[in-house]
């Protein structure tokens, strides 16, 4: 027998066939977990063990599996910094802060307690096992998912949680490996940069060069999806080149990059799927093997090893529920959503894995901790799994109507001058959500040849513009039902369609736009676009006459208004008849309030304007008043936004003006502009 595993670990150190051992694995691996109903992660590491020098000895640790797990391990901490939801975390910055670092600290204090009283190791190795244990990766989402809660005000505030520590967990880990075996055997003997230099070299190129890099090779060179793929793969490395260069660690520099890249490839598009797909397929799954590769069987089944385990799982499990506990009393939590917080940052896989692996190969961790903490990662996976699924029964179904109305943009298409405004439009929308783009046309089947390169056209154009789009092409007798079903099959975040403008018939009767903006179960904006070089946005609320309806809309236009400022780097000028329905009046140049008078919007605007409204201000003036008014604008470009089956462009029985009365105007909040493309 021991000959017949000798013939094998021969044919195993070959390239060719340590490469086929290790795709069979990875098939091999998440299978053979699913059937003992365990993570997939699990089944990888253990197979790792298995076949490597621990037991089977047909996989060495200068084989192809552990030069293809350092790439994985750069990989991982790549995704997980393009992963991150930055814009929940702004939303919720406060809570977020407060929540992420109560999260980190609480852990790390007690690992680090742990790690010098208990384990015994130097101040080093204590505070990386503080980084390790004060991490957490949000392993149990999908059931988060799959109960429909993840609006729930405590599942984002833990999500958001993830960017303070895992930034925290990575910077530890640099500082503490800077000038260690890993970094400086990879770059000579001694880092090039001073470590403080190195920090402000590296998050300089991070975080403002290469996005920035990225923006113009998108717009000017990376066309295709391929070209977009490998600029996204040479930025990680350079990351990871830069950190090393500073004597900081590899991923850390990856990590960084995730961020930098993070806005300009939305998180639905098809380059963040080729990202996904390409790094879950191979990379990632060959890092976990490789730290199976790692662990020695025999000293995990040791009683100390058990035993160090299980005090790191009550060190993770109590760390984080005095972190949701302390957050919940400050923020008034119920007890389901403390339960909640604290049992989706309970989990630990990627950060704590990426750690624990380059605290060994760098000699600050002994082997009886990695194995405690890979037996501490699988614990951690159950409890997080079991809990979250629990506390999903019992936290609140909160919705937000109108949500993030650019993370999946539909967007109709039509030939000719007012496409590429279409193009401007739907791209601004869905920028700060990290958005796709769909243009599309619903047409007959003997319609489709020249359809479909409406829509190739819209695409390139997008893409032209350095954003992610995919165009469909649907075939249908009915515009509206086309329409309304492309927006459920596509969960769709918000619908653009073009509208020519007002006629008698449509006024009185309603026309297809209106059928869809009726039956659309999300926020519909009819856009009628003249040019691209607006000169300002304009804002007219309309009256909300006390109707949250109403009152919603005029938040939507504030959205949309202010995400056309940032992305165009114009003024955005608000006009209303009630300051109180303004938030934040420094979100845009200058808020007008009217309160006499007789001069409307539609009369004050220029060529060069584009006007922004709620439905409601068009169906609240007379047949003939729209006509008149939208006549008076020339060239200028109208958006008339409404929220879920409210688009109603049909007289109503309110004559009103656009903003009440309009007349002399009192300034409520004027200001500069600062709405600078990024």
């Amino acid at each position: 027998m021991h000959a017949l595993t000798g013939v094998f670990a021969q044919v195993a150190f070959t390239v060719e066939s340590g490469l086929l051992l290790l795709m069979v694995l990875i098939v091999v691996g998440p299978l053979l977990a699913e059937r003992v109903r365990i993570p997939g992660l699990v089944g990888l590491i253990a197979l790792g063990t298995v076949f490597g020098p621990s037991v089977l000895e047909w996989l060495r640790p200068e084989g192809i599996v552990a030069s293809v797990g350092k790439i994985g391990l750069l990989y991982l901490m790549f995704l997980a910094g393009m992963e991150l939801d930055l814009k929940t975390f702004m939303a919720n910055r406060r809570a977020a802060i407060t929540f992420g670092l109560l999260t980190f600290v609480f852990p790390f204090a007690l690992s680090l307690a742990v790690g010098v009283w208990i384990v015994d190791a130097g101040i080093t190795a204590a505070v990386l096992l503080g980084a390790m244990w004060a991490s957490h990766t949000l392993v149990a989402y999908p059931e988060v998912k799959r109960a429909g809660v993840e609006a729930n005000r405590s599942v984002g505030l833990s999500v958001s949680a993830t960017v303070i520590t895992d930034v925290l967990a990575l910077l530890v880990l640099g500082f503490s490996v800077s000038g260690g075996h890993q970094a400086s055997s990879e770059m000579g003997e001694s880092p090039l940069l001073p470590l403080w230099l190195g920090v402000i070299v590296l998050g300089t190129f991070c975080l403002w060069l290469l996005p920035r890099m990225a923006d113009w090779f998108f717009s000017h060179l990376g066309r295709t999806r391929i070209q977009r793929f490998v600029f996204v793969l040479a930025g990680m490395s350079a990351g990871a080149v830069v950190s090393l260069v500073g004597g900081i660690e590899g991923l850390v520099g990856a990590f960084l990059a995730g961020i930098g890249l993070n806005r300009l490839v939305p998180a639905e598009g098809e380059l963040m799927d080729s990202i996904e797909f390409f790094g879950g397929a191979l990379f990632v799954p060959a890092f976990l093997v490789s730290v199976g590769m790692s662990v020695d069987p025999r000293s995990m089944a040791e009683p100390s090893t058990i035993g160090l385990a299980l005090v790191f799982t009550g060190v993770v499990v109590t760390g984080k529920t005095l972190a949701a506990v302390v957050t919940g009393r400050i923020f008034d939590f119920d007890l389901a959503d403390v339960g909640m917080m604290t049992a989706l940052t309970t989990g630990q896989a990627a950060a704590t894995l990426a750690i624990a692996q380059v605290g060994l190969v760098a000699g600050i961790f002994d082997q009886s901790i990695l194995d405690a903490a890979v037996l501490t990662v699988v614990l951690t996976v159950v409890i997080t799994s079991l809990a979250t699924r629990y506390f999903a029964k019992k936290v609140s179904a909160e919705t937000d109507e109108e949500g993030n109305i650019g993370s999946r943009v539909l967007l109709q298409v039509r030939r000719g001058r007012a496409l590429e405004g279409a193009i401007e439009l739907g791209i601004a929308i869905a920028r700060e959500d990290d958005g796709l783009l769909t243009p599309f046309v619903v047409c007959e089947e003997d319609g489709y040849e020249d359809s479909k390169g409406i829509v190739d056209e819209a695409v390139e154009l997008a893409v032209e513009r350095g954003h992610d789009a995919k165009g469909i092409t649907r075939v249908s007798s009915s515009q509206v039902r086309g329409a309304v079903d492309l927006i459920v099959e596509e969960e769709a975040s918000s619908l653009i369609v073009p509208w020519e403008g007002p006629g008698i018939p449509g006024k009185l009767f309603g026309d297809e736009i209106e059928s869809i903006g009726e039956s659309s179960p999300v926020p519909v904006l009819a856009a009628k676009i003249h040019s691209v070089d607006w000169q300002r946005v304009i804002v007219a609320t309309g009256r909300s006459r006390g109707m949250a309806a109403r009152r919603k809309d005029i938040a939507l236009c504030l959205d949309i208004a202010r995400r056309l400022g940032t992305e165009h780097s114009i003024d955005v000028v608000v006009h209303t008849a009630e300051p109180s329905l303004i938030d934040d009046p420094d979100n845009y140049s200058s808020v007008e309030s009217h309160q006499s008078g007789t001069r409307t919007p539609f009369e004050a605007v220029g060529s060069d304007d584009l006007l922004v409204v709620p439905a409601h201000v068009v169906s609240d003036q007379p047949t003939f008043g729209t006509l008149r008014h939208t006549g008076a604008m020339g060239g200028a470009s109208l958006l008339i936004v409404a929220g879920p089956g409210r688009l109603k462009l049909t007289s109503g029985s309110h004559p009103d003006r656009v903003m009440g009365t309009v007349g002399p105007t009192r300034r409520v909040s004027e200001r500069p502009t600062r709405v600078a493309k990024s």
